[in-house]
Parts: structure tokens; C-alpha cells; sequence
């Protein structure tokens, strides 16, 4: 049975203004709640792996793992020519990610606008599932994300038949309640329809919940007024920006650089530890995106990964700069495999000094 606690769907028409900003409340980081039913495997460092069992071990290994982080570098070399390619280890926490990720969206903004004129026809819906099972217990943090990941998938069924003959995109976004769990926004492109959120609520209690009522289950839908998005990467920033790296002073570290939001390092434990992206796409809107990034520089030839280092800069390295690198990292005590990757060979080409390490995630 899918658990979803609420779906709250808001049109968004061509014109009016927003309603209110979802309230968050006050923080409650339930430190001693499971963070999964039979702990979690996650790796630190090199010989760091833990069994994480509840959301305090987890946001402790995640600080700790920002730590190991900090100012690594990922070293590759050149089969034939011994050269040398540093770059950056950066991962979903570390502060330029905002920015990488502000320009996704941007991107994302140009191709509906382009699509659907400079006010896009959009419906919002917002995904919960319950934090507290049938004795009042707290439940564990991966249950209600396997809830909200089932709904999701089902959500998208019935958008689907709902919206058959209409071109539509979504983007999909976590972000964490107070207390650290997760919920989804959702942002529907190319229909503003509030009734769309009754389908999808309705077919969860009819479906899923035997013999229950809607209020029983706690499954409402909230119309909300109409609102012309002239800017939906901003609109969208309003929610994802609270799960992102902020700006940072110059010099501040990864760590310093995360949102204070309450309940961000409950959530983001959850998401290292499982993996999980924080955003996704439609496969169009997707497409379109990766289509318009910017190209960048390649380093042509057969590299393999050989180590990790801190306090050297970016960049190609070749004679013997690329020597000393060598003799440098043989001797360092932080080589380690990154995460991610398997290390070995990489055929054809490599990105130049950019951000690689944790490839694929949001």
C-alpha cells in the first residue's frame, strides 16, 4: 500500500499572484529516529564504511564526509604521454553547486518559455507521506521516501492518461520538512489545472487505501489562487534553493557554505546515504537542458584515475610537473578511489579542470 499523507496541487494560470510560501515550522531534528529499518551502508572515507542506524549517526558521517572532502583533488593520467589532469572533487554539497544548478533551471526556463510563450500554463503539486506510523511511532526516514518515490511514480500514471494529447514536462523536487523528513515538489508544464491534483489524490485512496475515506487518510487537495510565471526558474529556485549550498563568504568551506533551513541535515544524510537524487526531469526537458550546456574542455587521450591529493591546483600537468605530481601522490597518505567511479581507464576523452564526483546526482 502507498502511504501519502497529502497532495496539494496549485494552478498556475495566466494571471494573479502566488499564495503563501509552504511553512516549514520549527525545527525538530529527530536524531534518534531510524534512518532506515536495517541500517544503511555508507562509505566516509577509504576503510570508513559505517552502518548507519539512525539520523544522528547519519548526519554525523556526512559531516564528516563534507570534511574529508574539503579541498580534494581527483588526479588522472595519460597512458601514453605520463601527463597529468587535476580536478576539482566536487559532489552535491559543495558551494558552486548552486550556480551549476541555477543554470539547469535557467535552462530549463528558456526551452518552456520558448515552448509555451513567456507565461507557462503550469500546475504545482506537493507530495507528503506520513512521518508516524498506525502507534504513533516515529518512522524510519528511507520508508517514507520509498513512499514518496512509489507515489511518484504512480503521480506520473495518472498525469499521463489525464493529460493524454496535451505536450507536457515536469521537474520534480525533494526538499526536507522541519524534522528532516522529505517531501515532493512537483511542477507540471503545459496545464494549469488544480483539478489535476483531485485525479492524483483520488486515485491513491481509491486504489490504495481499502475502505478508507479521504479525510480519513488525510489526503487533501488545496486549490490555490491563480499565478503568472513570467520567471518559472525563479519560482522553482523558491523551494529547491532551500536545499542547496548557498553562496558562502569567500573562503568558506563546503560545510560552511549549506543552508541553515531546519531539518536540511537530516535530509541531506538521507540522500548521501541512499544516493537518491535531490531533483529530476522529464526526459524532453532533460534532453533540452543537457542539449544547451555549454561545451567544455577536453583533455583528448586514454586516462585512468590514480589518486586523490589536497593543495594543488587544477589544471594539465605535463614533463616533469606531471614527474613530481607522480612522485608526490606515490607518496601521499590520502589516495583513495573516489566515489562514483571504479577508477580504470577512461577511452576517448576526459573533461578538462571542471566538476566531476558524484556523476549523475542532483
Amino acid at each position: 500500500m502507498v502511504a501519502v499523507a497529502g497532495v496539494v496541487a496549485v494552478s498556475a494560470a495566466s494571471s494573479g499572484e502566488t499564495g503563501g510560501d509552504l511553512q516549514l515550522g520549527d525545527e525538530v531534528e529527530l536524531r534518534e529516529v531510524p534512518i532506515d529499518e536495517d541500517g544503511l551502508r555508507a562509505t566516509v572515507e577509504k576503510d570508513d564504511t559505517r552502518t548507519l542506524n539512525t539520523v544522528g549517526e547519519g548526519v554525523e558521517a556526512w559531516e564528516e564526509y563534507l570534511d574529508a572532502k574539503e579541498n580534494q583533488m581527483l588526479v588522472m593520467e595519460e597512458e601514453e604521454s605520463g601527463d597529468h589532469l587535476v580536478v576539482p572533487h566536487e559532489h552535491r554539497w559543495s558551494a558552486d553547486y548552486r550556480r551549476r544548478t541555477y543554470a539547469r533551471l535557467k535552462a530549463a526556463e528558456r526551452h518552456v518559455t520558448g515552448k509555451w510563450g513567456e507565461t507557462v500554463p503550469t500546475t504545482m503539486l506537493t507530495l507528503t507521506a506520513p512521518h508516524k506510523d498506525a502507534s504513533g511511532e516515529y518512522r524510519a526516514f528511507t520508508s517514507v521516501l520509498s513512499d514518496l518515490k512509489e507515489g511518484w511514480d504512480k503521480a506520473r500514471d495518472v498525469i499521463g492518461r489525464e493529460t493524454e494529447g496535451v505536450e507536457t514536462e515536469y521537474l520534480a523536487v525533494y526538499e526536507p520538512h522541519a524534522t528532516g523528513y522529505p517531501h515532493l515538489h512537483v511542477l507540471v508544464f503545459g496545464v494549469a489545472r488544480p483539478s489535476l491534483g483531485e485525479k492524483v489524490a483520488g486515485y491513491w485512496v481509491d486504489r490504495y487505501v481499502e475502505g478508507a475515506s479521504r479525510d480519513a487518510q488525510d489526503v487533501t487537495v488545496k486549490r490555490g489562487r491563480s499565478l503568472q510565471l513570467e520567471s518559472p526558474a525563479a519560482y522553482l529556485m523558491k523551494y529547491l534553493s532551500k536545499s542547496l549550498a548557498r553562496e558562502g563568504s569567500e573562503g568558506a568551506t563546503d560545510r560552511q557554505s549549506l543552508p541553515s533551513i531546519a531539518g536540511y541535515r537530516g535530509f541531506s544524510a538521507l540522500m548521501w546515504a541512499t544516493g537518491k537524487r535531490t531533483y529530476s526531469m522529464s526526459e524532453g526537458l532533460s534532453e533540452a537542458v543537457a542539449e544547451s550546456a555549454p561545451e567544455s574542455e577536453e583533455a583528448e587521450g586514454t586516462w585512468k584515475y590514480i589518486g586523490t591529493v589536497s593543495g594543488v591546483e587544477a589544471g594539465l600537468y605535463t614533463g616533469e610537473e606531471a614527474e613530481r605530481l607522480g612522485k608526490y601522490l606515490a607518496g601521499s597518505p590520502n589516495q583513495r578511489k573516489p566515489p562514483d567511479r571504479g577508477g580504470g581507464e577512461v577511452n576517448g576523452s576526459v573533461r578538462g579542470p571542471g566538476p566531476v564526483g558524484d556523476p549523475g546526482r542532483y
